[in-house]
């Protein structure tokens, strides 16, 4: 309940309009957070024998610790920034906006004794970790389709870093079923077997739909029936590995009921 009580109090301070001193509210969330930090230091204090060094390594390469670390130090450098006049206020408060993540995430660590939820999020971990190379080849898909179509539609475009957002920006939520219709019929429409007579229209611009098809196909086709069908394998797999366990144990008990 206390931590609730925290997270509602995060909340209501990344909410509301940030003063240039901090609140009533915020105060509050200031203490738990370096009170945890302080209880944080004393269990790698008392974790066991050997350097401090070892027992922070030791410590940190559990996820959870390291994603609590992690929060409490942007806590600490947004803390820091939002005193301070603006632009570096501003800053202060977009760090609190990102670090409040963190600590929503922290929620999933208390579900995770809980033998209902704790197994789907144990499968959860093994997905994610799991599915590394089907996004690599998702990507590699995804980087062939935006450079070739950013190359044909924009032949003059001058060096800038707005080019590698272009480039993945609207191929990346094609991946979702947004495959901008409105500017095929729009745009590649005009320049679809009339560029002769628009000089709008790029050189190669009607080769766009095209590779556009093939992507669709390869990326939302294959590629995510693929990783859906990773999931569903994964899932089965999770299933029958705990029905065997349990099938296991009641089997244990009826032997020692029998004995």
């Amino acid at each position: 309940m206390a931590y609730l009580a925290f997270l509602m109090l995060f909340t209501y301070t990344v909410l509301v309009e940030m003063r240039s001193k901090p609140s009533m509210q915020e105060w509050l969330v200031i203490i738990y957070i370096f009170t945890n930090a302080i209880e944080k230091v004393r269990e790698i204090c008392i974790s066991g024998p050997g350097k401090f060094t070892q027992k922070v390594k030791v410590w940190i390469s559990e996820y959870w610790n390291l994603m609590e670390t992690v929060a409490i130090v942007l806590f600490s450098v947004g803390f820091g920034l939002r005193l301070r006049d603006s632009p570096l206020h501003t800053a202060g408060r977009l760090i609190y906006c990102i670090d409040i993540i963190f600590w929503y995430t922290k929620l999933l660590d208390f579900l995770a004794v809980n033998q209902h939820a704790g197994p789907y999020l144990t499968m959860m971990a093994k997905m994610a970790a799991n599915m590394f190379y089907i996004v690599i080849m998702m990507a590699i898909v995804l980087l062939s389709f935006g450079v070739a179509r950013k190359a044909i539609l924009s032949p003059k475009e001058p060096p800038s870093w707005k080019l590698a957002r272009d480039i993945v920006f609207q191929p990346y939520w094609m991946i979702y079923g947004e495959v901008y219709a409105s500017e095929i019929d729009g745009m590649y429409g005009i320049c679809w077997g009339i560029c002769e007579s628009n000089t709008s229209c790029p050189p190669g611009s009607f080769l766009t739909p095209v590779l556009q098809a093939v992507y669709l196909f390869v990326q939302y086709i294959i590629m995510v029936n693929l990783l859906i069908a990773f999931f569903k394998w994964i899932l089965k797999l999770f299933t029958v590995k705990d029905e065997f366990v349990k099938m296991s144990f009641f089997s244990e008990e009826e032997m020692v009921s029998q004995e």
